[in-house]
């Protein structure tokens, strides 16, 4: 069972972060994350925080949110060909940079009108029902002929039929739910395999997933289970967009959805008032577990102190980016869990042997570097040792020991003959899709290596084996 607890005033507490005197508005930057306060003021965020000022039930707090509403909306975009969306920051008003902001928008809009319509003064009620009405007109409008992302394409028919519902305008309700259907009976997507993009994808399929009838939705919630290490309390599933927030992997809604406990930062905290209701799955979690994200395919393990995923795919779709990690371990600390991870660089296919035994074979192009890089957070738990030394240098000759508190990993060679000029260098250094960047600051180790004879152009494989410390 996952259960939601709406904790409002706790929300109203971290959103102060954000509220400035002055405008009596929350103003924060969407630039990068994690989203911090700016000069700008969004219009998404501002209808949040009103949200949350009206779930306090304090009386006070609903008549400023019943005025912030009441500004919000008179910055809807009236010319004809963007009439019905918002801005994303009120100064560009009545411009309009993003055409897609009135998905994000009518998100928090539902829950007001849904909880609230009854309690808001029949003057403000009517301009938020016309304003809703011209909102899903520009929707629709949006959608007609264009094919969108998967993830895109979810939202705005998720809204199409949970507004449909709230009005009883069946036309809207159709259109949506005949296009979440097929969506949906699709069956995973790359989507799938990234915490940021599933915690959006929970925002919209929350809109339903209290109603009994909604079964179509139950592979992607069975899904979130399957992905979840319930005793690490990490997303154990495929690092295709996956970040790290200093020492620890990002905490995103996807987290808190699953363990109302998980350490959200302040804006992202005030979207989890959007999510209201409980899920319950009665499917067992399974240990191992293998699946297609298009063009992905993934495998996961899971055990008590640790959980491993990977995954392989085409050469020509590979990518040098970060947060995409063919191989993502996550290992049970003290007071944190510890991350071990195959950056992107040469080409790699990863293959199984067994749970516990894992072969990485690179590409190795004669002409140039070997880009192999295994990183891992700074950590009082893990030493590095080949023959029992510890060392910034290693030639390769044996094996390299990564011991942790919970689990031994052993790295070995099985190419003997190539071990001739190959050597791994243990540095300090970032993941590249670390969210703090600081001169001179780095959070974790990094396992480089190189090659000193470039004549050869045969594959060269590491291999991984992981003992679990009892």
């Amino acid at each position: 069972m996952i259960t939601l607890k709406s904790e409002p005033n706790k929300i109203l507490k971290a959103s102060e972060e954000f509220y400035s005197i002055e405008t009596h508005l929350i103003h924060l930057s969407y630039e990068k994350r994690p989203f911090i306060k700016g000069d700008s003021a969004p219009i998404y965020h501002n209808f949040i925080y009103a949200l949350i000022l009206l779930k306090t039930k304090q009386r006070a707090h609903m008549e400023k949110a019943m005025h912030l509403i009441e500004r919000l909306l008179h910055f809807q975009i009236q010319p004809e060909e963007l009439e019905g969306n918002f801005p994303r920051y009120i100064h560009e008003y009545p411009y309009c940079e993003r055409k897609f902001e009135i998905v994000d928008v009518l998100l928090p809009i539902y829950w007001i009108y849904k909880e609230f319509s009854i309690v808001l003064p029949k003057e403000l009620k009517t301009k938020l029902c016309k304003s809703i009405y011209s909102g899903i007109d520009y929707l629709k409008n949006l959608m007609k002929g264009r094919s969108y992302s998967y993830l895109l394409n979810l939202q705005m028919h998720s809204l199409l039929q949970a507004y449909g519902e709230l009005f009883e305008e069946l036309s809207w309700k159709k259109m949506g739910q005949d296009g979440l259907d097929a969506i949906l009976s699709n069956g995973p997507d790359k989507s799938w395999g990234s915490t940021r993009h599933l915690s959006k994808m929970i925002l919209y399929l929350n809109l339903f997933a209290h109603k009994k009838e909604a079964m179509h939705l139950e592979p992607f919630f069975n899904f979130l289970k399957q992905s979840w290490s319930k005793s690490l309390g990490v997303y154990s599933g495929a690092g295709i967009n996956e970040h790290f927030y200093k020492d620890a992997p990002e905490q995103t809604l996807y987290h808190y959805f699953m363990n109302n406990d998980a350490p959200l930062l302040g804006a992202d905290l005030m979207e989890a008032i959007l999510l209201s209701t409980s899920f319950e799955s009665h499917i067992p979690t399974l240990k191992s577990l293998s699946y297609n994200l298009d063009p992905l395919e993934v495998h996961q393990e899971q055990f008590d102190k640790f959980c491993y995923s990977f995954f392989n795919l085409d050469k020509s779709k590979w990518e040098k980016r970060g947060g995409f990690y063919p191989f993502k371990l996550m290992i049970k600390g003290d007071q944190k869990v510890d991350s071990f991870v195959l950056q992107m660089g040469c080409f790699a296919t990863v293959e199984q042997v067994n749970p516990s035994k894992i072969i990485f074979t690179f590409d190795n192009d004669p002409l140039q570097d070997l880009d192999i890089s295994f990183l891992g957070n700074l950590s009082a738990n893990m030493e590095l040792r080949s023959n029992q030394r510890k060392a910034s240098m290693f030639d390769l000759s044996d094996p390299l020991e990564f011991q942790y508190k919970h689990l031994k990993i052993i790295m070995s060679f099985p190419n003997l003959e190539l071990k001739r000029g190959l050597w791994a260098q243990h540095l300090r250094d970032n993941k590249r899709s670390q969210m703090i960047k600081k001169f001179n600051h780095t959070y974790d180790w990094h396992l480089y290596f190189r090659k000193t004879l470039k004549n050869d152009d045969r594959p060269f494989q590491i291999q991984i084996e992981l003992i679990e410390i009892i």
